[in-house]
């Protein structure tokens, strides 16, 4: 896969960033405070540079810290797999 072949998701509307259309295998865990990490495994839906939707086996609550990890679809000039991590909040 290369840059070249993304394409934007559609009903972009007033995002702050161009999204793009890219199922990916995840798994996550989400930190809430006082309580063990919450893990779970889906798939993404669309990634921007300053956003992710994906779909997951968990209920989230607004402020919910979130640690995703992405099976990236190319690999390094090796073959070993490639991983993205993203972290942000719900």
């Amino acid at each position: 896969m290369s840059a070249d072949t993304l394409q934007p998701a559609r009903n972009e509307g007033r995002r702050r960033a161009r999204r793009y259309e890219l199922c990916l295998r995840l798994r996550y865990a989400i930190m809430r405070h006082e309580v063990a990490p919450i893990t779970g495994v889906g798939e993404s839906v669309n990634l921007s540079i300053s956003g992710l939707l994906f779909r997951g086996e968990t209920r989230f609550r607004t402020g919910d810290s979130l640690v995703a990890v992405l099976d990236w679809p190319v690999t390094t000039p090796d073959h070993e797999p490639l991983l993205l991590v993203l972290t942000g909040y719900i």
